[in-house]
């Protein structure tokens, strides 16, 4: 990926959290008493809406795990503010339950606003570059259509690489080569037990007479823990089924 990176995503993904911030006098300084009943009380909501068929953990087990590794994946967003702003925040965690000072909230709300005009500004230069390859091809794929979509599965046939998706129609690469994937089989998926695999960015280049198309992609299971690859195709042709 050149413009829809890992970073890319993760940035895009941090500026789009500060509306879900309360502001709270009580995150002013470090209070573990406070942030416990928070916790728990989070905890209880996420509980109610939550519903869970796993039969190796107790349902409770399940659910305190998913809601940690929601609390982890959010605190790990939050670290990628500058330190000029996390120096003033007296506990993070308190952060990723959603609560912090006024000003902490008026600080992080700068700073996203900044990063997602960024962020929005390197997609457009992406699918601005896709929409001058899909000219060549004489076919609209519109490849920004499939962020969001799933991924359902990659098939290799006779040096055709098929690629299918839940919603949108499916796309051949013709005498095709998978140039980049980090996660090397359907079937190490499916043994961590991925549920889905989702189209976070795409784009499309063209050089030296191939075609290449390459996904950005989130693969998620049924413990909320999840994990970011590439996916890229190289070929004489793209074309959409």
């Amino acid at each position: 990926m050149k413009y829809l990176t890992k970073e890319w995503y993760l940035n895009k993904q941090l500026a789009d959290l500060f509306d879900s911030l309360k502001p709270c006098k009580q995150a002013a300084c470090k209070d573990e008493e406070f942030y416990k009943e928070q916790y728990d009380r989070k905890f209880n909501i996420f509980v109610s809406n939550s519903k869970s068929d796993t039969v190796t953990l107790t349902p409770k087990n399940v659910a305190e795990y998913q809601f940690n590794q929601y609390l982890q994946w959010l605190l790990s967003l939050y670290s990628r503010l500058p330190q000029s702003i996390t120096q003033n925040i007296a506990d993070m965690r308190l952060l990723a339950l959603g609560y912090a000072t006024e000003d902490n909230i008026s600080a992080i709300k700068k700073h996203c606003l900044k990063l997602k005009e960024q962020c929005d500004y390197i997609w457009g230069d992406a699918y601005n570059c896709a929409d001058e390859i899909e000219n060549k091809l004489n076919q609209q794929i519109n490849l920004e259509n499939y962020e969001q979509d799933a991924l359902c599965d990659v098939k290799e046939t006779d040096g055709n690489v098929f690629m299918f998706f839940s919603v949108h129609r499916p796309l051949l690469i013709e005498n095709a080569e998978i140039i980049e994937r980090e996660t090397p089989t359907a079937k190490q998926v499916t043994e961590w037990r991925s549920n889905t695999t989702e189209v976070c960015a795409a784009e499309l280049s063209f050089d030296s007479g191939k075609y290449t198309i390459s996904f950005l992609l989130e693969s998620f299971n049924d413990l909320n823990e999840t994990r970011l690859w590439y996916l890229t195709v190289s070929g004489d042709r793209i074309k959409k089924l």
